[in-house]
């Protein structure tokens, strides 16, 4: 294991153990992202296993709820605390592993897929492995799953054109809600990559809310178009839980930020 995974691990269950003695962690709300489920040597792979021992930790420390809870509790809606919302982006066909897990855990789950995977950037998703079909989408959704929009086909938002954000956000959405027969109404912002343009494209598209992967909790005033994730990958042990997504940790990450201290706990090779 790299060292610095190590020291990351030491520094955060220490200061989520700070952070319990000032209960700052009582009331907060945390949205995971996560992308494979599998052994695949992708950094954003994680095993089944792991997958499954990290739920069964959250549910220790927390509430698992969906994303429709959340931005209804940004209107006054009740919202148990603390609390975790679960996403998974790209759609690669490994999701389907955890439905056994998800239903005996009563877990909400919210994917994010492509609205055009036969012409998906590979490079930029950074996995071969197989995507879901149409077929298996919808039977995702018939299982509960919120099905939300994550492009069209992943591209690097900051490269794009103004006609090709379009294509990538509006009419996105338009081809999944065909597909789907229903309104889709989150959208994940591709690799995080967002600006200005792709916000406005997500508002006029109809989205009710937009979700990055900044570091942070999905507070009332967190802005509704750029909603925080905190990214598990394989670096992360169980043993991290619930520290990783804990306000302390964010605290420590937005403190080093100025001088990148936090890329070294990154680094995956």
């Amino acid at each position: 294991m790299n060292t610095f995974f190590l020291l990351r691990r030491i520094i955060i269950r220490w200061l989520y153990q700070l952070g319990k003695i000032s209960n700052i962690d009582a009331s907060i709300t945390s949205i995971l992202c996560y992308h494979s489920i599998s052994n695949d040597h992708n950094r954003f792979a994680v095993g089944l296993e792991t997958f499954e021992g990290q739920m069964e930790k959250i549910s220790e420390h927390g509430t698992f709820v969906s994303l429709d809870e959340i931005i209804a509790s940004r209107e006054g809606a009740y919202l148990p605390s603390p609390s975790v919302a679960i996403t998974i982006d790209d759609g690669y066909h490994d999701a389907i592993s955890i439905l056994p897990i998800t239903k005996r855990l009563g877990i909400p789950i919210a994917l994010f897929v492509l609205s055009d995977p036969e012409r998906a950037e590979k490079k930029a998703l950074g996995s071969k492995s197989r995507l879901l079909s149409w077929e298996e989408i919808k039977y995702l959704r018939k299982e509960g799953w919120t099905i939300g929009c994550h492009s069209a086909t992943h591209p690097n938002f900051f490269e794009a054109t103004e006609t090709a954000l379009r294509q990538e956000i509006v009419n996105a959405k338009q081809k999944l809600e065909e597909m789907l027969g229903e309104e889709v109404e989150y959208f994940a912002y591709p690799g995080g990559r967002f600006e200005d343009r792709s916000i406005r494209f997500v508002q006029e598209a109809g989205f009710k809310a937009g979700f990055s992967i900044r570091e942070g909790c999905a507070i009332h005033g967190a802005n509704q178009w750029i909603i925080p994730r905190t990214i598990i990958d394989k670096t992360h042990m169980i043993s991290e839980f619930p520290a990783v997504y804990s306000p302390t940790t964010f605290f420590l990450r937005k403190w080093t930020d100025p001088l990148r201290l936090w890329n070294i706990f990154l680094k995956f090779k």
